[in-house]
């Protein structure tokens, strides 16, 4: 899982700073509510050190040093009809389908579908630089197997989460046509829902080429900025996820599922119309200490109480229409400490939050620790209300 929270930060870097100041091609003050593009991109990527699969143990006894992607998207072109649009300065979004080759059949070709979301760094005439993140799932068809695949120890199973971020420098060649290069980054694994769970990190140089279905960008007149109420809300977050260890390590013959349960308790106090900060309280129900105390100390026999902990931490909120991205870096208050175990007195969150209502939400997000080996995935549920409302 290493890497992952780099993507996630620049992601989040390159979304709370997008700028609205650069001109589009056409004012109107009626415009069309988005426009069509379809886009393919090819990359010839880097495979990156992070286990002894990739690294050289495996059938080939080679470094694993290269892949090949492909992609297609369709997407839209956001003109500004709504007020986040022209503070993103004008975002794209869709939805995308990727492959990779991989030069061993211990990967296979692994393929997914995934949903997006891009904005502009800064654009001039025909030039413009364009930040674009990216999140769905990845079918793996030759994961680890103990008897028929021993070697890959960074793919433990079919289904896995997808996640990229790129930088793409585009330019407008004709009248509906853009090229495109840029650098792209993905991380592929599933949060140690079934182990071995290393991952695949891939980083590389991109081509491609986007052909619009419109001539011309369109700019909606600008919006006037509504009241921006910089209250304190407050979040309760019910959180459940799994875990797998295993009992017979580095062979993963006897895996098993534990589940993690948690209570969270968080406020949140807006800065601008799309950033707030805050914190809060985790109370944890971990089962899966019963594995790490099995592994450790050689019985199950984990005392009831010592599978609950209280951690605290601070969090900042990003906000876009009804979606929310929120990283949050923690600490335990309360924790049993297993022996002979890493034992992180710090974690990392990153939650992605989508509002049903304006009361309910649901989220899901990854836990980890040293900001870079994903702990587990937790799929929440919650409600949220002001604590203060300015008038």
């Amino acid at each position: 899982m290493k890497y992952i929270l780099l993507h996630l930060a620049l992601s989040f870097i390159f979304i709370t700073n997008a700028s609205a100041s650069d001109s589009l091609k056409t004012a109107n003050t009626n415009p069309p509510q988005k426009h069509s593009f379809l886009k393919v991109s090819f990359q010839h990527a880097n495979v990156l050190k992070g286990n002894d699969f990739v690294e050289g143990i495996n059938k080939d006894m080679k470094r694993i040093e290269h892949a090949f992607t492909y992609e297609a998207q369709w997407g839209y072109q956001s003109t500004g009809t709504k007020h986040w649009q022209q503070l993103l300065n004008y975002p794209f979004y869709g939805f995308g389908f990727w492959g990779a080759h991989f030069p061993t059949t211990e990967i296979g070709n692994p393929f997914g579908v995934y949903g997006f979301f891009g904005g502009f760094v800064k654009r001039w005439n025909r030039f413009n630089i364009a930040y674009e993140v990216k999140s769905g799932i990845a079918y793996y068809g030759n994961p680890y197997d103990p008897d028929t695949n021993p070697y890959n120890i960074a793919i433990g199973g079919y289904i896995n989460y997808f996640m990229g971020v790129e930088l793409n420098f585009n330019y407008m060649l004709a009248e509906h046509w853009d090229i495109l290069l840029g650098l792209s980054a993905s991380h592929d694994s599933n949060g140690m829902v079934t182990v071995p769970d290393f991952g695949i990190n891939l980083f590389g140089p991109k081509i491609g080429a986007r052909y619009r279905f419109y001539r011309r960008e369109y700019q909606c007149d600008k919006l006037p900025d509504p009241p921006l109420e910089k209250d304190i809300s407050m979040y309760v977050t019910f959180n459940a996820g799994t875990k797998q260890y295993d009992d017979s390590p580095k062979v993963y013959r006897d895996k098993a599922n534990y589940f993690i349960g948690s209570l969270s308790v968080a406020a949140h106090k807006r800065l601008t119309y799309i950033s707030s900060v805050g914190g809060g309280f985790d109370f944890t129900y971990d089962n899966s200490l019963r594995g790490n105390y099995k592994q450790s100390v050689g019985t199950y026999n984990i005392p009831e109480q010592d599978k609950y902990s209280v951690a605290f931490f601070v969090s900042y909120k990003a906000s876009i229409s009804r979606f929310n991205l929120i990283p949050q870096i923690g600490g335990y208050i309360i924790r049993k400490s297993i022996p002979d175990e890493q034992d992180p007195i710090f974690f990392q969150r990153v939650c992605l939050q989508y509002e049903i209502t304006d009361h309910i939400f649901v989220s899901v997000g990854l836990r980890a620790y040293d900001f870079s080996v994903a702990d587990f995935i937790e799929w929440g549920f919650g409600y949220q209300f002001s604590l203060t409302k300015q008038k």
